[in-house]
């Protein structure tokens, strides 16, 4: 397995959306957010962002203004033509506010500040919105927000307490716990600790707990993925796939995963695999966590073709 093709981003911190075909670049640095042809694998036309957060997923942009506590929700065919100062935010007052898009378009807004998650879901041609209090919430807390499918959950990282859709809430064993990354809906949700991945009912009940089978490691956000949950640890190099066939489940320690620096996975269709974003490492988890690096290759080919361009000026 190999790379076959790169671009590169206008600075070394950006994040990467895709969602089928649609894929585009967030450059903090920059604050801008770059639609991407991935049949070329080029760059189109930034849209501004200054001091404002986004995410996309299934054709739906949220932007963030994090100070102002103003939320918008974009279609994506949208945004080249948003200007904050003239269109009026789905959602304000929530200061400080992290917020999660589902596969469905769906999006959900916390802010511990105000103490408080709002749902807006698509319905048609229309989207509703709805907001529940999180009961025990400090407003210095530490957060982390996930869809899984149109439904909105939050951990408290400060206290290991997730709150769950419908308004029950869950205490979890373990440190250093880190929720799921947004993906399919399912009667579970997934919480990774230092060494075991806990899968929690969606309605609240007993966690199902699969350990790493190895020392104490630092989770990466695990995701479901066409059925199966998926997790993995640098330092212990663990990894794990739970499945609801037993004879799909995988354990296994990975040395090359152990000295990952910020080791994310990422799904699209039927294809996951493990990013390290900081050094470039990737591994497939459906492939025995092979790792792919032809990194060097890409590089020479980005620079041979800016060198045609330079010509070509």
């Amino acid at each position: 397995h190999s790379l076959d093709s790169g671009l590169r981003a206008a600075s070394g911190s950006f994040n990467v959306f895709q969602d089928g075909e649609t894929a585009s670049v967030l450059d903090a640095e920059g604050s801008t957010l770059t639609p991407v042809d991935v049949a070329a694998t080029t760059l189109g036309m930034p849209m501004e962002l200054p001091g404002l957060a986004a995410a996309v997923s299934a054709q739906t942009v949220v932007i963030a203004d994090g100070v102002d506590g103003n939320i918008w929700v974009i279609d994506g065919g949208s945004v080249s033509g948003f200007i904050p100062e003239e269109i009026e935010p789905d959602v304000s007052g929530v200061p400080g506010a992290l917020s999660a898009v589902g596969p469905d378009g769906s999006v959900h807004v916390v802010s511990a500040q105000t103490g408080t998650i709002t749902n807006i879901v698509p319905k048609g041609q229309v989207r509703t919105s709805s907001t529940q209090s999180l009961e025990g919430l400090a407003p210095d807390a530490t957060l982390q927000i996930t869809a899984v499918g149109n439904k909105g959950v939050v951990l408290d990282r400060s206290t290991s307490t997730l709150y769950l859709p419908g308004g029950a809430t869950q205490v979890l064993e373990g440190t250093d716990l880190v929720l799921q990354e947004s993906g399919p809906a399912s009667d579970r949700v997934l919480v990774a600790s230092g060494d075991a991945l806990f899968q929690v009912p969606i309605k609240g009940g007993d966690a199902k707990v699969v350990p790493s089978g190895a020392s104490a490691g630092n989770a990466s956000r695990p995701v479901m993925h066409t059925g199966c949950a998926y997790a993995a640890w640098s330092v212990s190099g663990a990894f794990v796939r739970d499945c609801p066939n037993d004879a799909d489940d995988v354990e296994m320690d990975v040395a090359s995963l152990q000295t990952a620096e910020q080791a994310l996975f990422r799904t699209n269709r039927d294809v996951i695999v493990l990013n390290d974003i900081v050094t470039g490492g990737l591994w497939l988890p459906d492939e025995n966590m092979v790792q792919v690096d032809n990194w060097d290759q890409i590089a020479s080919q980005l620079e041979s073709e800016e060198d045609e361009e330079d010509d070509s000026v």
